[in-house]
């Protein structure tokens, strides 16, 4: 019998998944009083990814998992690739501000500005330009994101320099991140 490969990124991020909704349920039926069976969730996944692993086996080749197009310098890369809370950032900015439609690149697109506070952390804001050209925060709410969460978005290529501004500046990077979000948005998965 052949040995099984290595866990590609795409298997490992989908069960890291898994993990993060098991103890996230858990935490929550602990909070409100539900039942929990976190022992019986642990088990009940295990056996899932054991009878993936032995049907893989016999069939002789892994699930298949599909792979990005190196041709393809935009093609989207796996929504589960991106750790948890760049992810969550990105969708959120990307609701917000190109909600189900794709840009084009003549129109406003929102950016994030780079903010230093006393005593914390460097932070990012989110801000827009409406039909008049005035800029105004994206987020009602004042929200804003830390330099660890928008870091990995930088590194992946979703979020790019914006290199006149004044202050430390990104945007979403125009075509390449609209369609990608579109492609995201048709999937469901976010």
């Amino acid at each position: 019998m052949a040995h099984p490969s290595k866990v590609s990124a795409e298997q490992s991020a989908a069960f890291r998944e898994i993990a993060r909704e098991l103890v996230q349920t858990d935490r929550w039926n602990r909070k409100n009083g539900k039942n929990q069976d976190f022992a019986g969730a642990i088990r009940r996944a295990l056996e899932k990814a054991y009878l993936l692993g032995r049907q893989d086996s016999l069939d002789g080749s892994p699930h298949p998992v599909p792979e990005p197009n190196a041709n393809a310098p935009n093609a989207p890369m796996n929504w589960l690739l991106i750790p948890p809370r760049p992810r969550e950032a990105f969708a959120c900015i990307c609701r917000w501000s190109l909600g189900g439609e794709v840009r084009f690149p003549d129109e406003p697109w929102p950016f994030l500005e780079k903010r230093d506070a006393l005593h914390r952390n460097p932070y990012w804001v989110v801000f827009t330009v409406d039909t008049g050209k005035n800029i105004k925060p994206l987020f009602p709410d004042g929200q804003y994101y830390g330099d660890r969460t928008i870091q990995p978005l930088l590194k992946l290529g979703l979020l790019a320099e914006i290199d006149d501004a004044k202050t430390p500046s990104l945007m979403l990077t125009g075509k390449g991140a609209a369609t990608w979000w579109q492609k995201v948005a048709e999937s469901g998965d976010f």
